[in-house]
């Protein structure tokens, strides 16, 4: 992928030239290998998920892949952010409803985290389990 400061580097058609000066920024360090502190709103597990997603060749975090994550997953298309939680379930061929859990939960942490709501991890588990039930039984009234 190269240095992440060439011009060498094509630009993800969502973000904009100064979401992308950002992105800039937070990686000018040069090759990285973990997640910059701002992704400490996510737990350890779906961290390193992101990061094994994120990972050259070398080990180093991709400047490419880390401008796509963000750009397909904020702003891309349904597909493009469903994406995103088959990265915090990991690399896998196949997935189970308990994986889904664990990638909505992660999510919903982390949107705690953002908004520092004090019972996290019960919460997000609630939350999860709802979300799940109106997925799963379609129509169904909860108890």
């Amino acid at each position: 992928m190269g240095n992440q400061s060439s011009g060498e580097v094509r630009q993800n058609r969502y973000l904009t030239e100064s979401q992308v000066n950002v992105i800039r920024q937070t990686l000018k360090s040069g090759k990285l290998t973990s997640l910059p502190p701002s992704w400490e709103i996510f737990d350890s597990d779906p961290r390193q998920r992101i990061e094994t997603y994120l990972r050259n060749a070398d080990q180093s975090l991709s400047y490419e892949r880390y401008q796509d994550l963000a750009g397909n997953s904020l702003k891309g298309t349904l597909d493009e952010k469903i994406r995103f939680f088959g990265v915090l379930m990991g690399d896998k061929s196949q997935y189970t409803v308990k994986d889904v859990k664990f990638a909505f939960s992660s999510l919903f942490n982390a949107l705690q985290k953002i908004h520092k709501e004090s019972d996290g991890d019960q919460d997000a588990i609630k939350l999860t389990d709802s979300l799940l039930h109106d997925i799963l039984h379609k129509g169904e009234k909860r108890k």
